[in-house]
């Protein structure tokens, strides 16, 4: 289903591409400055179909009403992300070697004139995603995830820069009328995925619940048990549900741990000040939900494998309802944590699974348990032959690249590994 999203999405983009090249009419005489215009041009119509297609991928209200595997589509978001701009940044080079001007004139801000004027919304449009390219590409890993959230959303005034500057000086655009045609419907398409990411910043694609629990069940650790009196949420388990606490509030993602009916509940640990700002809501707070998302765990209800989940610390959420509620058997849980005191969940899941529960503690593990750090030897120790099983594996960052490559080592294909991923 993934790929299948990814070559419909690329399909999909090639297509918009084709057109972009099929609007821009050909100079009726060849030379270096109407062949460089020429290609401009195309290369212009078609980075501005390729922002409108990052916008939509990026924007969750209008991927989400064909996908329920966010992860799947930004990761051609991304990718996009990378090479789209290093495209577009051939435009103003080729519109210099058009005008025999020099680079500095297709960069610099100039308003000598309304001409100039609509120029500079390029040159400005051109700085702002050299500002993000930059940030996005090489700088993504170094900047931590608010201040990086708060500079991408600069890319916002991007496309709408962009149509202003073919409004002005586009040849094509002033002279043929299916240019105007293709244009504007960019510009409607434009509109129509900005109102659906309004929509969901005012909550209106949102249902509202109720906070009716909400504990410490581990060291820094808490059980959040909300109840909605309208529609219920569909959720399976391991899906990912995005969380609101106010129609200005930023969103999180959180995996379901278990899903009754009216009730939803949630593990979470409290680390940030979203999930500080969480942990202090008194009992009737309301909170917006979004629909839920997520692929996770959904090939274990086909798979003919026996299953192993591998769990860091509060990424145990997405397999609980499956391995209390839903079991499949055979399977069993690897659950890493520091000590049984930040361990969520650690009674239920002894009773669930008796000896298939496999405890691994980096410190301070009690006699019956395991210590130290995920390694091969577990699971040799544990399982005859590990190249059998079917595993799925949750947690921070760090810990599923070591658990990725501890499976490698042992031979087990990246076919047979599914891995937990939030997209904020």
């Amino acid at each position: 289903m993934k790929v299948l999203i990814r070559r419909v999405i690329l399909v999909v983009v090639g297509l918009f591409i084709f057109m972009s090249a099929c609007i821009v009419h050909p100079p009726a005489h060849w030379t270096l400055a109407t062949t460089a215009l020429y290609i401009s041009a195309i290369i212009g119509y078609c980075g501005i179909v390729l922002l409108l297609v990052m916008y939509s991928l990026g924007t969750r209200a209008v991927h989400g009403l064909y996908s329920d595997s966010p992860h799947t589509v930004l990761a051609v978001h991304k990718w996009l992300g990378i090479y789209v701009p290093i495209l577009i940044f051939i435009h103003p080079i080729l519109v210099t070697i058009q005008y025999g001007e020099s680079l500095f004139y297709s960069v610099w801000p100039q308003t000598s004139s309304v001409f100039e004027w609509y120029v500079t919304f390029g040159r400005i449009a051109l700085w702002v995603l050299g500002g993000t390219w930059l940030i996005s590409a090489f700088l993504r890993g170094k900047i931590a995830y608010r201040p990086w959230k708060y500079l991408h959303y600069g890319a916002y005034v991007i496309a709408p820069l962009a149509l202003l500057h073919v409004v002005g000086n586009g040849s094509n655009f002033i002279q043929h009328v299916s240019t105007k045609i293709f244009f504007f419907s960019i510009v409607i398409g434009f509109i129509g995925f900005s109102l659906l990411r309004l929509r969901t910043l005012l909550n209106v694609d949102s249902t509202s619940y109720q906070i009716l629990e909400q504990s410490m069940v581990a060291h820094a650790t808490y059980k959040l048990i909300v109840k909605t009196d309208g529609q219920a949420l569909r959720v399976k388990p391991g899906q990912y549900i995005y969380l609101k606490t106010g129609i200005l509030s930023e969103e999180h993602p959180f995996s379901v741990a278990y899903s009754d009916g009216q009730k939803l509940t949630f593990l979470y640990r409290r680390v940030g000040r979203f999930t500080t700002t969480l942990s202090k809501l008194p009992i009737g707070s309301k909170l917006s939900l979004s629909p839920a998302y997520g692929t996770f765990t959904q090939e274990a209800e086909t798979s003919t494998e026996p299953i192993i989940y591998i769990a860091g610390g509060i990424g145990c959420t997405p397999f609980l309802e499956r391995l209390i509620s839903r079991q499949r058997p055979p399977s069993a849980l690897i659950y890493c944590n520091r000590s049984p005191q930040t361990t969520a969940e650690l009674p239920h899941l002894r009773t669930a699974l008796g000896r298939r529960l496999i405890e691994l503690y980096s410190e301070h593990a009690p006699p019956g348990t395991e210590s130290g750090n995920f390694s091969s030897s577990i699971l040799t120790q544990y399982f005859e032959a590990p190249s059998t099983y079917r595993y799925f594996v949750c947690g921070p960052a760090g810990f599923m690249e070591h658990v990725g490559s501890t499976l490698a080592a042992v031979g087990i294909p990246r076919s047979h590994i599914s891995y937990e991923s939030f997209e904020f």
